[in-house]
């Protein structure tokens, strides 16, 4: 279960460095925006550059963080299944435990039973 708590802090991790990635992108895209509506041209192509280097940026983090998901469910579903199998198992062990009991019990009655008793509402 230490593997799941792993996970689960990576990513909350990933999902708060996505967060601030995302705001940066909107930040340049911003500026970029101011920047072409202010006619400057090159300070415009810089930060387009800059917004590309976020939007991976925000991609790869996010990447991770879906990863760390996937991972922490299939651990989840496996630990079920180990579960299941384990509980499975104690069943069945105590099952056949009861049916063994069961069966000694049937064959001493059957060894030291008398005779089958009349019943007195029979006869009349």
């Amino acid at each position: 279960m230490i593997s799941t708590l792993g996970c689960n802090v990576v990513g909350l991790a990933s999902n708060v460095a996505a967060a601030v990635y995302g705001f940066q992108l909107a930040d340049l895209n911003l500026q970029a925006a101011a920047a072409l509506s202010g006619g400057n041209s090159t300070q415009a192509q810089f930060l387009l550059a800059e917004v590309d280097t976020a939007t991976y940026n925000v991609g790869a983090v996010q990447s991770v963080q879906q990863f760390c998901e996937v991972v922490v469910c299939v651990i989840i579903i496996v630990a079920y299944i180990a579960a299941g199998y384990q509980c499975r198992h104690r069943v069945r062990q105590g099952l056949f435990a009861v049916s063994q009991a069961v069966g000694s019990v049937n064959e001493r009655s059957s060894l030291t039973s008398s005779p089958p008793r009349s019943n007195l509402f029979d006869k009349v």
